[in-house]
């Protein structure tokens, strides 16, 4: 209830009479969900209240004293989706730098080791089989990267959801952003394995 308090007493009327009243606070549960213009609203209805001059003729402007849940929220909401960009920023970096490193290392290995798919062609193996081969190959090279990187990123997401979320709009809104990061960097991921796979192909076709 108040800036430097880390716990409410709640205690019965009979118990208090008689002494003075340093604050009140008045709570009130909205039927509909609150926004920031119903905040300014009451700050301009309120103005004469919240806008004090004192003895000296100096003004005070009291609108902090004013808080509405829906400003909060959409400052929650603000705060949260900048902190989601600068993260969703640093994995597009990251995600960007492995699947550099994937693809030229499995590109390179395509040249280096042409002559185990020339062998292969001789020995009767089709095109079809041949791309196949290649094709789960490749996804255990890029697989492997994927799993331990959504773990990790979920029990992160979880931590930081159980430390924030009496500050957030939902405590499950973390799942959304999970899914959407995932679906972005499967995207970005799925155009490094695309590239590498047909660059693969060519290797193999040039080399035979």
């Amino acid at each position: 209830m108040t800036s430097r308090g880390r716990f409410i007493a709640v205690i019965p009327d009979e118990y208090v009479e008689g002494l003075e009243i340093l604050e009140e606070h008045l709570i009130v549960d909205t039927k509909e969900e609150t926004t920031a213009k119903l905040e300014e609203k009451l700050a301009t209805e309120l103005n004469h209240l919240l806008v004090v001059e004192d003895e000296g003729g100096t003004t005070h402007n009291e609108y902090y004293r004013v808080s509405i849940r829906g400003t909060v929220i959409e400052e929650q909401n603000t705060m949260t989706a900048i902190m989601a960009s600068i993260c969703l920023y640093i994995a597009f970096v990251l995600i960007s730098a492995v699947g550099t490193i994937l693809a030229i290392q499995s590109l390179s290995d395509s040249t280096k080791y042409k002559y185990r798919y020339q062998t292969l062609r001789r020995l009767g193996v089709n095109d079809k089989s041949l791309f196949k081969t290649i094709r789960k190959q490749l996804l255990i090279l890029f697989g492997v990267p994927v799993v331990y990187s959504i773990l990790a990123s979920f029990c992160m997401l979880a931590s930081l959801n159980n430390v924030y979320k009496v500050l957030l709009a939902n405590e499950f809104i973390y799942l959304f952003y999970f899914i959407g990061g995932l679906a972005i960097f499967f995207f970005v991921y799925g155009i490094y394995w695309i590239a590498t796979y047909i660059g693969f192909k060519r290797n193999i076709n040039e080399e035979s």
